[in-house]
């Protein structure tokens, strides 16, 4: 019986003491309007964590609100105390009171960096989707020195943001007001012990606060690295834009080729300015063999594929800007089609390049061996070019084989395997039928 108290009393520690890590390593998260904690003039705020929970947002775009991988790219941080402007800082509901505002102390942390890669995903629409992470500021260890407002700046860093297909966002920098005020403990405690926190406004400029329940006031207060509506004008956050592509085939007026034929084609993607690492999601419907293309630079990726009729191959998450080529670069063994290609899209793209044109040599030399070519077979190309920082639309390349003609020499290569099979097994039982007689004539 003790030994099952003693188990039940340390359990109950246990919980307890990993609850209270849990809730003292919880921060405090700003409000829509870019504040925490109550600035009245009346009463005794709440002390708030000595952490500052900021978001980082990227904002992804699609025209089908697909999911996406993300682009590969990385934020990095630091803080410091801010240079102050010429005014005072109103700091409270009542606009005829003011405080001076501090330039900040000590050597508050943040979080080093945040990194999205090609591995996780972004949610997305047609009007752009927030994807936010969470940036850390941590107050825990400054000795304030005395009660104020002490201001801070976080500078962000990337570098070349264009290079990962994101278009960067307007401001790198953000400013952080801290309102601190003597602990009851402050005649014991430690010295970064004796102050409290009693609340934190984040905002754009580095101008005077109005620390009132309106995200719409001068300096533009946020969460943090987002994107930001002050009433006027939209203050962007790093954005990513993709697009779609499905490339399917049909086999009109040809049974035989429709049920046994894969029809060979070539993707290439190909794009200037994005050169990192990008992962493009796949998806096959029907009788394909495919390759689907790997993470990795945009330059000269490729998609192969091989379809029947009736099948389908999907590229989800194409970063805007890049120009895709689509090629079928053969046909069937003795069989002459009409190929052509039919491009569809949405109201709003804006028009792509499109070179959709039969020949015999289309194909570049960077597509895939497709084996020797026939002096019946026709390829097609298609070509879509869509613009970077910019909403597009999801393309549909239809490639259909209409079945014209079968030459005499078709006709014998397209059943010969079947006819020498026959000729074989006829050959076979007339060979087998003159033994059996030959021995039948022996014995007699």
């Amino acid at each position: 019986m003790r030994r099952k108290l003693f188990a039940l009393l340390m359990s109950l520690v246990m919980v307890l003491a990993m609850g209270a890590t849990a809730s003292a390593t919880v921060g405090t998260s700003l409000d829509e309007n870019g504040e925490a904690g109550a600035f009245s003039t009346d009463g005794s705020p709440e002390s708030k964590s000595k952490i500052l929970v900021l978001e980082k947002e990227l904002t992804a775009y699609n025209p089908d609100g697909s999911t996406v991988n993300a682009p590969e790219i990385t934020f990095n941080y630091a803080i410091a105390g801010a240079t102050l402007p010429a005014t005072d800082t109103t700091v409270t509901d009542n606009k005829n009171v003011t405080a001076p505002v501090k330039t900040g102390v000590g050597a508050p942390t943040i979080t080093a960096s945040i990194s999205w890669a090609n591995t996780e995903t972004l949610t997305t629409s047609a009007t752009g989707t927030a994807n936010k992470k969470s940036i850390e500021v941590d107050f825990t260890g400054v000795d304030f020195g005395a009660t104020g407002i002490y201001r801070y700046v976080i500078s962000e860093t990337v570098t070349d943001p264009e290079i990962s297909g994101v278009t960067p966002g307007s401001s790198r920098t953000r400013y952080v007001d801290v309102y601190v005020r003597a602990s009851e403990a402050f005649s014991t405690a430690s010295d970064a012990g004796k102050w409290d926190i009693y609340g934190y406004t984040c905002f754009i400029n580095n101008e005077a606060v109005i620390t009132e329940a309106n995200k719409a006031a001068t300096p533009v207060k946020t969460t943090g690295f987002v994107a930001h509506d002050d009433g006027t004008t939209v203050t962007p956050a790093d954005s990513y834009y993709t697009f779609n592509l499905t490339v399917s085939k049909t086999v009109t007026g040809d049974a035989y080729g429709a049920a046994n034929n894969q029809f060979p084609f070539t993707v290439l993607f190909t794009n200037d300015t994005a050169t990192k690492n990008f992962d493009i999601i796949g998806a096959a419907t029907g009788t394909v063999t495919w390759t689907e293309p790997a993470a990795g630079t945009i330059a000269g990726a490729s998609g192969v594929v091989s379809m029947k009729s009736g099948s389908s191959v999907t590229y989800t998450g194409i970063p805007c800007g890049t120009s895709v080529e689509v090629y079928e670069t053969n046909t069937a063994t003795g069989v002459t089609y009409k190929v052509q290609s039919t491009l569809t899209k949405g109201a709003t793209a804006g028009t792509p390049v499109v070179d959709d044109a039969v020949s015999a040599g289309t194909a570049p030399t960077t597509a895939a061996a497709q084996g020797a070519t026939k002096a019946v077979y026709q390829s097609t190309k298609v070509e879509v070019g869509t613009e970077k920082d910019k909403t597009s639309d999801s393309y549909t390349i239809a490639v259909e084989n209409i079945f014209l003609t079968i030459s005499p020499t078709g006709i014998v290569l397209r059943y010969a395997p079947y006819a020498l099979v026959l000729i074989g097994g006829m050959l076979l039982l007339f060979l087998g039928w003159k033994f059996i007689r030959r021995e039948q004539n022996e014995e007699a």
